[in-house]
């Protein structure tokens, strides 16, 4: 009477389309080759991409600062030119209410 692994052999010989179980191990072994090998090559590029992602806040936060004291710098110019405009404009009025008051002290003289 054949062995059990005598029976297997002819089947699998008979069978040839049919997975062994060397075949099994093989593929077992393979696929968790390559599923580690993906698992560290995600783990890196997950890394790398943290890396980036906090580089890029750290340049955004930068720049944010600098566009904020830029802005101010601005704002404070701006105001400063309105006071400097008031200013100006203060004294058109007083020198136009002064021709004004002259002139009709010199209307009111010659008529």
């Amino acid at each position: 009477m054949a062995t059990t692994e005598e029976r297997l052999s002819r089947l699998e010989g008979g069978y040839e389309h049919l997975a062994t179980k060397a075949d099994i191990a093989r593929l077992e072994s393979a696929t968790k080759g390559d599923i580690a090998r993906l698992e560290s090559a995600t783990k890196g590029d997950i890394a790398r991409l943290e890396a980036e992602i906090r580089r890029l806040e750290g340049a955004t936060k930068a720049d944010i600062a600098r566009l904020e004291g830029t802005t101010k710098a601005e704002i404070a110019e701006v105001k400063g030119e309105v006071r400097a405009l008031r200013g100006e404009v203060r004294l058109l009025i007083t020198g136009m209410t002064i021709g004004l008051a002259a002139l009709t002290l010199i209307l009111k003289y010659l008529g």
